[in-house]
């Protein structure tokens, strides 16, 4: 059960059809910055077959999604939407190793 530790999952459009290919793209981020002076900071990235256009982005605080992002954002759990333009590469699927 999530508590007030766990980290926050974001809801993030992408264009339809890519979802795959921003997941492997933002592994491939994850992995060439893991021990660079600013690694990214996500816990996990991934999509739905049944959503598209939509990538899950898990994350401790909004600025880190900011870093990886494209388009426009929302926190999947909450009652108000913050729809946001950003800019930076989106991506898909891919578990922090820990």
């Amino acid at each position: 059960m999530p508590d007030v530790q766990s980290p926050h999952l974001w809801m993030v459009r992408c264009k339809p059809g890519k979802e795959k290919d921003l997941v492997f793209s933002l592994m491939r981020k994850f992995f060439d910055t893991e021990y660079s002076a600013q690694p990214l900071e996500i816990s996990a990235a991934f999509s739905r077959e049944s959503l598209k256009g939509y990538v899950y982005i898990e994350c401790m605080r909004q600025a880190n999604v900011q870093a990886v992002s494209v388009g426009s954002w929302t926190n999947a759990f909450s009652d108000h939407k913050e729809d946001e333009k950003l800019s930076s590469p989106i991506v898909n699927r891919f578990q922090n190793r820990l």
